[in-house]
């Protein structure tokens, strides 16, 4: 693995990084990798956002200043009328919006309003139009939360940090137009809380599959209409199935 000294041409071999395409172009920010010395790992400095010119096949190396923390992992993005949205994410306990504008490639931080979820990190995330639809993650107890929507991780529980965490399968949706978060109401039977999960979206719908739940990795594929916000309950899946590997959580 390379250390996290970047060079002029290529990235950094990371783990937990976001990639979103804007204008044409592949943009990479944030993630782990191992330590300048090859020693131990740490967050790749979130000044560094890297771009790949999808028709050129050339990576461009940016210093985007403006963002006040060491390094993020495991967060969700993004694209919007030229700009990448960043929300979540490891280790910063924050919950606002981050904007990189991607014609002055300058981040601006948004303190978005309505009912704003807890950060949390490894969560799923859509984009349909205007809204980021999020899904699960692992994360601290929300205020509403119950034994079936949030479960503790026991090996969260350190002396030392502010709060322990856990899984949960809450779902919330962000509004770019109005700025505004809202937890819609959402019909079907819920997948049981989860994260590290894969998701994709064709159409009006989200579809989910595997996670990690407690000391197991899931399996299971789920959908739901993301205009109706129902739950299709578990898919049957036919032929032969992804084997389900290691990860964290």
């Amino acid at each position: 693995m390379q250390s996290l000294k970047d060079d002029d041409s290529f990235p950094v071999a990371r783990t937990g990084h976001i990639a979103c395409a804007v204008n044409g172009n592949m943009l990479i920010w944030g993630g782990f990798g191992q330590a300048d010395n090859g020693f131990g790992e740490k967050y790749v400095p979130c000044e560094s956002l890297w771009v790949y010119n999808l028709e050129l096949q050339e990576w461009t190396r940016h210093e985007v200043p403006g963002l006040n923390m060491i390094g993020r992992s495991g967060s969700g993005c993004f694209s919007h009328r030229g700009k990448m949205y960043v929300w979540g994410g490891f280790p910063n306990h924050t919950k606002e919006v981050y904007c990189l504008d991607t014609a002055g490639i300058s981040w601006q931080t948004i303190e978005s309003e309505g009912e704003v979820p807890e950060y949390r990190d490894k969560f799923v995330s859509w984009q349909y139009h205007e809204r980021l639809i999020v899904f699960g993650g692992f994360g601290p107890q929300p205020v509403d939360a119950t034994k079936d929507s949030w479960v503790l991780d026991p090996s969260s529980i350190v002396e030392g940090l502010p709060q322990s965490r856990g899984w949960n399968n809450d779902l919330f949706e962000y509004n770019i137009e109005t700025n505004r978060w809202r937890k819609p109401k959402t019909k079907g039977p819920v997948p049981c809380p989860r994260a590290s999960h894969a998701g994709a979206i064709i159409g009006q719908r989200g579809f989910i599959f595997g996670g990690r739940f407690k000391e197991k990795r899931r399996s299971d594929m789920h959908c739901i209409d993301l205009i109706t916000f129902t739950w299709s309950g578990r898919l049957t899946i036919q032929g032969p199935m992804p084997e389900v590997d290691h990860g964290t959580h």
